[in-house]
């Protein structure tokens, strides 16, 4: 039988046992919350560096994307012609405050034609970095530039006041017809003074031909007009004109403004054409510089933006078209106007009718021409993102 003191021993005991318990209890709860608020915290690390590494990464993708879009703008990843390589400056996106840094790198010893984008992005604290890189092979417009003023594989007649000059070089006319003539007594071909290069003379004309003029030549006149365009064009017709550079302007429309509802050739610049058919052009039409120039005047160099003309047909016409840049005929050039040009004229067909065809040769302006990018394209398996 229980005593009151043993009772009261008992109840004791319970007590405590209930205040251990409670003790316990206590003590894990206090544990847990720890454990929950420090996994809080550092599923919130976790989210913000990745938000953060997501940033990088998407600003490095942008800044990649913007590199190669730059190499296939006009001057390609040497816009200002010093011969190095061009120094893309940084971005910053204002509504995120990531942010992407371009460097390019030429691949190709100053040719300026494989080229390694790499692009690294920043997350807005600069606490997370990604570097992509991609390695971008372009197509110029021209493969090489030409060395002569004017080209043909068909026959030459110089009429009325017409020359063919070469300030640079003694070829003017390089053609692979034996049939060059001159008609009138103003038309003549000029090369540099050997005993003063800086002065020009006479050399071929109404009299007779000078060693400036390459006539009869089997390595033109033995190639089939595909064979011509690609030689000196780079690839063959039918993949040149439909390059995604390429701006296609119908016969129809070759008179009209490059700004025109239905664009056409009259002060186009630093662009590749493709006139589609036989144009007939009256008036004055200038292609290749920012301005209109008439009678005598040159483009000034300032505004010289030339261009790389493909007339697939006849050019013909009565007024006067003055380019800057290469023109490439597949046809015939005819009619009474006149075709001026600054860089090269190369036909397949025959210098015809009564107009003038003056050419003087300018290897600026074809380098310059030569530069517009004709199509790019990211080598295959070249995209990594790690340093190399």
């Amino acid at each position: 039988m229980l005593t009151a003191k043993s009772q009261l021993n008992i109840n004791k005991q319970q007590g405590a046992a209930t205040l251990i318990v409670a003790l316990i209890l206590l003590v894990a709860m206090t544990i847990v919350t720890i454990f929950a608020a420090r996994s809080a915290v550092m599923e919130q690390k976790i989210y913000a560096n990745e938000f953060r590494s997501k940033q990088a990464f998407e600003a490095a993708e942008a800044g990649l994307e913007y590199g190669i879009a730059y190499l296939l703008t006009t001057g390609g990843a040497d816009k200002d012609d010093d011969n190095v390589i061009d120094t893309i400056p940084g971005f910053t996106f204002a509504d995120t405050g990531s942010e992407y840094q371009v460097t390019l790198v030429d691949n190709s010893a100053g040719k300026f034609i494989d080229i390694s984008v790499t692009s690294t992005g920043l997350s807005d604290d600069d606490s997370a970095r990604t570097l992509i890189a991609q390695r971008v092979a372009i197509v110029p417009a021209l493969p090489e530039v030409p060395g002569n003023p004017l080209i043909s594989k068909g026959a030459v007649s110089i009429n009325g006041a017409a020359e063919i000059v070469n300030p640079e070089g003694n070829a003017t006319i390089w053609t692979g017809d034996p049939s060059v003539t001159f008609s009138g007594a103003s038309g003549k071909t000029k090369i540099p003074d050997p005993s003063d290069p800086t002065q020009l003379i006479d050399s071929s004309d109404s009299n007779g031909l000078g060693p400036d003029v390459i006539a009869a030549d089997t390595t033109l006149s033995s190639m089939t007009d595909a064979e011509f365009f690609e030689a000196f064009m780079g690839t063959n017709k039918t993949s040149y004109q439909n390059a995604g550079s390429v701006r296609e302007v119908p016969a129809s429309d070759a008179a009209n403004a490059y700004t025109a509802p239905s664009p056409g050739l009259d002060l186009a610049r630093e662009e590749i054409l493709w006139v589609d058919g036989s144009p007939s052009l009256n008036g004055n039409v200038t292609v290749g510089c920012t301005i209109t120039v008439t009678g005598g005047n040159v483009c000034p160099s300032a505004n010289t933006k030339p261009v790389v003309l493909v007339i697939d047909g006849n050019l013909q016409g009565n007024g006067t078209v003055k380019v800057y840049g290469l023109v490439y005929i597949t046809g015939d050039f005819s009619g009474s106007g006149n075709l001026e040009v600054t860089g090269a004229v190369i036909m397949e067909g025959d210098v015809t009718g009564t107009g003038s065809l003056n050419v003087t040769y300018d290897s600026s302006v074809l380098q310059d021409a030569g530069k517009i990018p004709l199509s790019a394209g990211s080598l295959a398996g070249s995209w990594h993102d790690f340093n190399l």
